[in-house]
């Protein structure tokens, strides 16, 4: 019963995060390995923001980068 419900209230967090990424790697990990503009959730479902992921990777950069402005 206890597991039951510890998973009944994780689900909603795990489909929250996976539906709104919280940063460029998150991004990236959902399949988008392009630069540009694209809307993250840094503080949840209600703060959309807007940034430019930089996902290209060479030996001085390893990509990945959250910018805004």
């Amino acid at each position: 019963m206890m597991f039951s419900l510890m998973l009944a209230l994780l689900v909603p967090v795990v489909v929250q995060s996976y539906l709104h990424p919280v940063d460029c790697n998150e991004v990236y990990q959902s399949g988008s390995g392009m630069n540009g503009v694209y809307t993250i959730y840094p503080a949840g479902n209600t703060s959309p923001v807007q940034v430019f992921c930089e996902m290209s990777m060479d030996s001085a950069n390893p990509g990945k980068w959250t910018i805004t402005q």
